[in-house]
């Protein structure tokens, strides 16, 4: 693992009807302006079509590689550091609000589409997608997160990341976040964070600005204010020393077995053997993602949200309640209904006999 990493950034200017050729020319004044060399620079959320762009979204939208992907690759391979930067992402009839991490050599590490949208503008102009993505640079293991995706973070570093990267688009009206939430994640979690936000207005949004730079222990290594300023910090290998300090991961899991309680997935998972894992999986998308797109993803579930949520709680949590909230939790449910579920191509049952998940084919008779 490297020994630092030097971080960089670029809390853009916020413009409206700012072209992509506009953005590029930005970027570059931006990294030519550092003097060290510099490993990763960090842009905000939808960097190539500005956050307001409303229907432009879908205009300036390009596919994974697209021509301002490729600009951007040359400019990594001339300035050197691996860029990260938000772009609406065009795949097929979808358009997903993406963030990109393109290495030093122009080649894609990785491309996250934005799982959380946290409001109706965001829902009107883009599909959510499903997962976090991870990279490797300089032997350092980055997750890559867009804006509101950083409430949800407790659980990335207990699957190795030594960095959030988190690419925003936070107005004014929300300075709670960062100079609260995120230090509190960087800290909870024992984690570095690059913070990367718009500054100044865009239409009638007014950005926060506020792109931080913090370290394992919750505080700024940089910090930006309110206007463009470009901000960059060297990260040193030192995540242990934070973690053993506040070993929090280690305490959420001791928590979770003396309480009997599942929490963020770990007791709960461990329990389950690995087909289990796989089914109830399936049971939870089907309950969180909407008819449309679990439409598009191929699914076809013949159970309402509400029942699969119910059906997951009472018959998969129940070992892990303490008995009173195990019977109080069993009145609301229908046992006959819930014994059985519908998945298309298979399905997944309760064995009375044998308390686990058992798969059948769809050919299979009820």
């Amino acid at each position: 693992m490297k020994q630092s990493l030097k971080v960089a950034v670029h809390p853009s200017r916020a413009q409206a009807n700012c072209s992509p050729e506009m953005r590029l020319a930005e970027l570059d004044k931006a990294l030519t302006s550092i003097a060290s060399s510099l490993d990763l620079g960090v842009c905000p959320e939808l960097y190539l079509s500005g956050y307001g762009a409303g229907e432009q979204h879908h205009a300036l939208a390009e596919p994974v590689g697209g021509p301002f992907a490729n600009a951007l690759a040359a400019r990594a391979q001339n300035h050197g550091p691996c860029i990260v930067y938000g772009y609406p992402q065009a795949a097929g009839r979808a358009v997903y609000n993406s963030a990109a991490a393109i290495g030093a050599d122009g080649a894609l590490l990785a491309n996250n589409r934005k799982t959380i949208l946290p409001n109706a503008y965001e829902r009107t102009w883009f599909t959510p997608g499903d997962s976090v993505k991870f990279f490797s640079l300089g032997g350092w293991k980055i997750a890559l997160i867009v804006c509101y995706e950083v409430e949800f973070s407790r659980e990335i570093p207990d699957q190795g990341a030594d960095l959030i990267v988190m690419p925003t688009a936070l107005t004014e009206n929300w300075s709670i976040v960062p100079h609260q939430v995120v230090t509190t994640r960087a800290f909870e979690n024992g984690v570095y964070l690059a913070y990367a936000n718009h500054a100044a207005k865009e239409n009638d949004l007014a950005y926060l600005g506020a792109s931080c730079i913090l370290n394992p222990h919750g505080k700024d290594l940089a910090r930006a204010g309110a206007a463009e300023e470009l901000i960059e910090a060297e990260l040193l290998a030192s995540l242990q020393a934070a973690r053993t300090l506040l070993p929090y991961l280690a305490d959420c899991k001791r928590v979770a077995k003396l309480r009997g309680f599942y929490i963020g997935g770990n007791l709960f998972m461990d329990r389950l053997s690995r087909r289990a894992k796989t089914y109830v999986s399936i049971v939870l998308a089907h309950a969180v993602l909407g008819s449309r797109n679990r439409a598009k993803a191929g699914f076809d579930l013949s159970l309402s949200d509400r029942r699969a949520r119910r059906w997951v709680a009472t018959r998969h949590f129940q070992h892990a309640m303490p008995e009173q909230d195990r019977e109080a939790d069993q009145s609301v449910c229908d046992r006959k209904q819930n014994r059985e579920l519908l998945l298309s191509p298979t399905r997944i049952c309760l064995s009375r006999r044998h308390k686990h998940l058992i798969a059948r084919k769809e050919t299979d008779e009820i």
